[in-house]
């Protein structure tokens, strides 16, 4: 579903879903990001985010487990769209895109986590207002683009690279 233009499309794709993991509290499961990867593997995620449990877990822990990790995957997805359009391309996404990405997430919840089809549309239009917030907001802009630009240099960044880098969300 993940197509660039660009490496610098890609570099804001990637920058977007980093952003998402943190500000999410979701970066405990971010291993490493590197640009030169295909797209669906720019960010490699730990173990612990693919396996959601183990046998002596109820079934309703591993469900809300699954869920967790679905919204944290839809969210990336978005914030990855987001991040792109509002700030590497100066406008909103187009109707087409949000529609297809919303589209992508509601048939993934009913496949993984079993939600109804007005469940998961509300997952996915609260996380888009979300992220649409998040990035149109003139610090996160400037976090963006400083990270990007570090991602363009180094090409691959470990988790605490990555923390490091975004450490200055957590001021706004």
């Amino acid at each position: 579903m993940l197509s660039y233009k660009d490496d610098k499309d890609k570099l804001y794709g990637a920058a977007g879903m980093a952003v998402c993991l943190v500000v999410m509290d979701g970066d405990e499961y971010l291993d490493a990001v590197n640009i030169d990867a295909e797209p669906h593997d720019m960010l490699s995620l730990t173990d612990e985010y693919y396996f959601p449990g183990n046998q002596d877990m109820s079934a309703r822990t591993v469900w809300n487990v699954i869920l967790k990790h679905f919204n944290l995957a839809a969210s990336m997805a978005i914030a990855n769209m987001v991040c792109r359009s509002l700030i590497l391309e100066s406008t909103e996404p187009s109707d087409d895109r949000r529609r297809c990405l919303r589209d992508q997430v509601v048939a993934d919840a009913d496949e993984w986590c079993s939600l109804e089809q007005d469940e998961a549309e509300t997952l996915f239009a609260k996380r888009y207002d979300y992220f649409m917030r998040v990035f149109s907001h003139p610090g996160v802009r400037q976090v963006v683009n400083e990270f990007a630009h570090t991602l363009e240099s180094h090409r691959r960044l470990s988790r605490l690279e990555v923390l490091e880098a975004l450490r200055a969300l957590a001021m706004l």
